[in-house]
């Protein structure tokens, strides 16, 4: 029983408690709408999270994250205010092996910031 509940533990201990900061709001395609919880905004562990899970064995995936509700839309397609209001676009293709991860400018300084 001990061993069992060690076992338990160390898996705990190495799943990420990102899964609580983010949830997917909308679907279309290859696209993820998602939003990140407010407190976890400037975490990017969390957004990795997000794509490592909605992203999984995906040739092609994009995940689109806001940070509210009320901002991120359900489907396409999303009016200015939506796609201005972005915190960050993950863009991955195995076909043409575009990968791309851009954030807005005020969470990760970068030279193709949002």
């Amino acid at each position: 029983m001990r061993a069992i509940t060690i076992c338990a533990l160390i898996a705990l201990a190495a799943f990420p408690a990102h899964a609580e900061s983010w949830h997917e709001v909308g679907k279309q395609g290859v696209m993820h709408f998602v939003v990140v919880d407010p407190a976890a905004r400037d975490n990017q562990d969390v957004y990795r999270s997000a794509i490592a899970e909605l992203c999984k064995g995906a040739s092609i995936c994009q995940v689109h994250f806001w940070s509210s509700d009320e901002l991120a839309p359900h489907h396409l397609p999303m009016n200015d205010v939506q796609a201005g209001s972005q915190l960050a676009i993950w863009q991955y293709n195995s076909n043409t092996g575009r990968r791309s991860l851009r954030w807005r400018c005020d969470i990760a300084k970068a030279p193709d910031c949002l």
